[in-house]
């Protein structure tokens, strides 16, 4: 949980709460029971002093971990002030696969100083993402809706582009319906007889999304949208024209969770010395707490670590054209590609490059819809 204590201090917390009421006799926190969790516990001070010390004071029998911490506050594998009482700390090879969807973008960030990037498109029977006009006309079906949205809940940071920005006017924010909870589709993972390997981030981050998408998650999503708000991430052309709609909107969004959420990025030339004048977009600073930060069409990688500075761990491109080309060189191992295809058939208009650039392939049907992800090796 984003912005919250660290998961052994919410265990902990659950647990107290449930012996005081009485509604486990068997959760004893004191003896005999055993802690698992995906990442080692801290050893440094952060938003909470270390989890080590809270387990040591607790005393688990057992300590399961999935992973140790790649971050270097952490002295991780320093495991002897657990042993020196008594407790048993090891890797547990199970936990590792079932958290590392979760994990992958965090050892991203810490190892590699960029998100894990997901590139997304809606596009149509015969692979367009849009018209020649490049009017607003949406792709995907209804029944792929809830799902769309319930991913967006589990990513750091949505980008879109110049044109995207300019023609559909996006909010990007997290949100949800009823009725989009009550028309979702069918899901169905399309067995093509390939053996399945033990880590697979972006295949375990959708099984896990078709497979939690219950009421239960639907409600708890509902009661706790401010949480799950993603950064808004647009890149900017210069001469851009900014439509008070869009002001206005990203302004009412920002009220709304509390946050401004906002981050902005302009494209400029890339010739050298190329000084570009910012104050044609001064008002966009009234909805962001950071400068507009200017690259190239070269800077995908500037861009990854900028928003890795932010503390994004993942991010999904909603990509035309010009996001592929942006980041199409700069891709890597475990970045997926991420394409629902409906039953619409335009019979022209502008194709999605990403298609089918990576040979290892994972598909669902969700409705009427083709969901297809493709993830680099």
């Amino acid at each position: 949980m984003v912005g919250f204590s660290h998961a052994e201090r919410e265990a902990y917390r659950d647990l107290d709460q449930k012996v005081s009421m009485g509604l486990d006799s068997q959760a004893e926190s004191k003896q005999g029971h055993n802690l698992f969790v995906s990442l080692e516990p801290c050893t440094h001070t952060g938003k909470t002093p270390p989890c080590r010390d809270l387990v040591i004071e607790r005393s688990p029998s057992k300590v399961m971990l999935g992973w140790k911490d790649p971050n270097p506050l952490v002295l991780s594998g320093d495991w002897e002030a657990y042993q020196k009482q008594g407790i048993e700390i090891r890797l547990h090879p199970l936990i590792a696969q079932s958290s590392y969807p979760f994990l992958h973008g965090f050892f991203q960030r810490i190892k590699k100083n960029r998100p894990w990037v997901w590139v997304k498109s809606a596009i149509t029977s015969d692979g367009f993402y849009a018209t020649h006009e490049l009017s607003n006309q949406p792709i995907s079906s209804p029944e792929s809706q809830f799902y769309l949205q319930m991913l967006r809940a589990k990513f750091d940071a949505i980008v879109v582009g110049p044109k995207t920005m300019q023609v559909d006017e996006p909010g990007l924010d997290f949100r949800l319906k009823e009725d989009d909870f009550l028309s979702k589709g069918e899901v169905s993972k399309i067995d093509f007889g390939n053996i399945a390997e033990f880590f697979s981030p972006g295949e375990q981050m959708l099984d896990s999304l078709f497979a939690e998408s219950n009421t239960e998650c639907y409600s708890e999503h509902v009661s706790n949208l401010n949480s799950y708000q993603p950064w808004r991430v647009f890149i900017l052309k210069e001469g851009l024209e900014i439509a008070p709609s869009f002001m206005e909107k990203q302004k009412a969004l920002n009220e709304r969770y509390g946050k401004k959420l906002c981050l902005f990025y302009l494209l400029t030339a890339p010739q050298k010395n190329v000084n570009p004048d910012l104050t044609h977009f001064s008002e966009l600073s009234t909805l962001s707490d950071f400068p507009i930060l200017k690259i190239t069409d070269m800077d995908s990688d500037l861009f990854f670590k900028d928003l890795s500075n932010h503390g994004v761990n993942t991010v999904i491109l909603e990509a035309g054209s010009f996001l592929w080309n942006f980041v199409k060189e700069n891709l890597d191992v475990n970045d997926c590609i991420l394409t629902i295809q409906s039953e619409k058939e335009w019979k022209e208009g502008k194709a999605f490059l990403g298609l089918n650039q990576f040979e290892k392939q994972i598909q669902y049907q969700v409705g009427p819809d083709l969901w297809q992800i493709e993830m680099k090796s």
